[in-house]
């Protein structure tokens, strides 16, 4: 009879995964990660069929975390401007706080090993989240959404190598985004 899967274990695979993918990318080794979550890897196979399961699960938990980053409350602001301020400030932090896992999820939102369709889904919500929802008017869906995730990159970048400026940094990103999408 088979061991019921550990919720814990899992957790621990995926963060270990997120870890090793922020330092060495989708090539990592399957036995790296194991060892790194404290696991024998075949355990790792036990919760994950292969590799691309497991980078596709770690994807779809990163970019929910980040977006769990974004407060309950949005909705209740007023404009779409004060609104989209808040996920820029939102994800910006998330990133800032958890560099690894920001790392792990630009890495992955490039890598072949993910599954596609999931990416594609993913995409896809983001924009109807930010065009639909904020009504980010004058820009073609997927430039506006893959605009606002370079920026958040950008600025996270410049924000690790000159901490003195980041609320300098981050007010020029979110300007940046608003005048190239709304033409403001």
């Amino acid at each position: 009879m088979a061991r019921p899967k550990s919720d814990e274990k899992r957790s621990l695979l995926l963060d270990a995964a997120a870890g090793i993918a922020a330092e060495r990318g989708d090539s990592a080794p399957t036995a790296l990660i194991a060892k790194a979550a404290g696991v024998a890897e075949g355990s790792l196979f036990t919760y994950f069929r292969n590799k691309e399961e497991l980078l596709t699960e770690l994807y779809g938990a990163l970019v929910a975390e980040a977006y769990a980053a974004i407060p309950a409350d949005l909705e209740e602001r007023t404009g779409s401007r004060e609104k989209l301020l808040c996920i820029w400030t939102s994800l910006l932090q998330w990133g800032l706080s958890n560099p690894k896992k920001w790392t792990a999820l630009r890495v992955l939102r490039l890598s072949k090993l993910v599954d596609e369709r999931r990416k594609r889904k993913v995409s896809s919500e983001g924009r109807r989240f930010l065009v639909e929802r904020l009504g980010i008017p004058d820009a073609p869906p997927s430039f506006a959404t893959r605009l606002f995730s370079k920026l958040i990159d950008l600025t996270i970048e410049l924000t690790r190598e000159e901490p003195k400026l980041a609320e300098q940094y981050s007010a020029a990103g979110f300007e940046a985004f608003l005048r190239t999408v709304a033409h403001r």
